[in-house]
């Protein structure tokens, strides 16, 4: 957060704009060491990239970390029902992703690598 001039007289260094919770969340997931993946075919798609470029090996783009790391903070954070129903959205939209042909594969993230 952008430090304060007075933290004495208002309560806003403890108040985030959107940029700045955008930027945690950025930055949260980019020192978060992720193992696997948290769906089969999120992880199929890491692996392929890692196959088409090489740089990718020893950690995923920062757009994969985020949305793997939006995946744990929805299962620590939502009650049962709706999690269950987005979680199994998010996996159903990953296994059509991964099984899309491979012009449109990555169009969501910018194109193939």
């Amino acid at each position: 957060m952008m430090t304060q001039k007075s933290e004495l007289d208002n309560d806003r260094h403890i108040n985030m704009t959107l940029p700045e919770f955008i930027e945690s969340i950025g930055r949260t997931a980019f020192k978060v060491k992720f193992k696997k993946m948290p769906y089969e075919y999120m992880q199929f798609m890491y692996e392929e990239m890692i196959l088409d470029d090489p740089r990718f090996k020893d950690s995923p783009p920062l757009h994969f970390k985020i949305e793997a790391l939006a995946v744990l903070m929805i299962k620590s954070c939502c009650g049962k029902d709706y999690r269950e129903t987005l979680l199994n959205n998010i996996e159903k939209f990953y296994k059509e992703q991964y099984n899309a042909p491979k012009r449109t594969k990555y169009a969501h993230i910018g194109g193939p690598y």
